[in-house]
């Protein structure tokens, strides 16, 4: 008896240092660039980052690295099984004119849902256009999506009966929750969304995600507003928490209150935990080393985009815009010493 029991003991101690060990504490997230679109005015780079998403992952104790959509198949393949998850940013893209975009998205999507199938564990979390982008992907078809009156709107959510069961929110504390579903901290400022009545009519969405959370825009007509999916790490918000701690252009319906900060911060501890399950790393430290987002530099551009941050990306010459000048400075004052040389030298 003293015998089973031990072993009982020893089976246990060894099960839990087996899960101790698949706890990743050092957590590396690739988020997504996009190409510039007409509303931002920037005639340097050919795809960017909003800052914000990079200090919003950081917050919650991860690095990131940028996932440059004009990569081919197998860069970006590569870069997949040495990161721990995936974020998919809010922002400007027209999926019927950007093409190499669309292919980067189901590249993405595809691995996401290979390597979890095959009990990889793998997150990927969509904000706003994100969340666009995740349900499109499911359903085949961009077409999913209509219009709604959602722009700079700060609004409570309508928490589903299933919310508080659910992965994301069953371990929320209940004054986030509160102030979620009674104060309007949740600030969307999307035009496309997805129905309630579109999702429940098409099988490859309700089967695959249970809806969380909706909203009503100022029309009146209802959008949803969370989603996680029933089997994989798979989440998805059409909100913007990243805006209550990084964005300050007075004239958007951002909430900055505490509460605001709070939510904001549960769901950014939420994903960057669940990358930590992930058991990918780089091998060579160099190569992540190189692949990090501290080799680039964020550009202040509010003046241009009412954005206060943006990493600016010119993937040809591997620079952002502050690299760039710098490079520019430094040849035309090389330029200057070689003139000056050849002076004296044939005085």
């Amino acid at each position: 008896m003293i015998k089973l029991f031990s072993l009982f003991i020893y089976l246990y101690l060894i099960s839990n240092l087996k899960l101790i060990n698949t706890i990743n504490n050092t957590p590396v997230i690739g988020i997504l660039t996009q190409p510039f679109p007409s509303s931002i005015n920037i005639k340097y780079g050919d795809n960017y980052l909003m800052a914000s998403y990079v200090k919003y992952v950081e917050s919650a104790g991860a690095r990131v690295v940028p996932i440059f959509y004009n990569q081919d198949d197998e860069s970006l393949t590569t870069i997949f099984k040495q990161i721990n998850g995936i974020l998919l940013p809010g922002g400007d893209v027209d999926f019927k004119t950007e093409i190499q975009y669309v292919k980067t998205l189901t590249l993405i999507w595809d691995y996401v849902l290979d390597v979890n199938i095959n009990g990889d564990y793998f997150p990927l979390w969509g904000t706003c256009l994100g969340l666009e982008e995740i349900v499109s992907l499911q359903a085949e078809s961009f077409d999913v999506l209509t219009d709604f009156n959602a722009e700079n709107y700060s609004i409570p959510l309508n928490f589903s009966n299933i919310a508080l069961e659910s992965k994301i929110m069953k371990n929320c504390p209940t004054n986030i929750i509160n102030s979620l579903a009674n104060d309007p901290i949740t600030m969307n400022n999307h035009h496309f969304g997805i129905s309630p009545n579109t999702f429940d009519n098409n099988s490859l969405l309700n089967q695959f995600f249970n809806v969380l959370a909706t909203n009503n825009d100022k029309s009146g007509n209802e959008f949803i507003s969370l989603i996680e999916s029933k089997d994989y790490p798979i989440y998805a918000i059409i909100w913007h928490p990243e805006k209550s701690p990084y964005s300050w252009y007075s004239k958007d319906a951002t909430d900055h209150s505490f509460n605001a900060i709070l939510a904001c911060q549960y769901m950014s501890n939420f994903f960057v935990n669940e990358t930590r399950k992930s058991n990918h790393k780089f091998n060579d430290e160099e190569v992540l080393f190189k692949s990090l987002i501290y080799n680039y530099n964020p550009t202040y551009t509010f003046k241009e985009t009412h954005v206060e941050q943006i990493y600016i990306f010119n993937t040809s010459t591997n620079n952002t815009k502050n690299d760039f000048n710098i490079n520019q400075i430094f040849s035309k004052k090389l330029f200057i010493i070689i003139f000056i040389l050849i002076i004296l030298f044939f005085k």
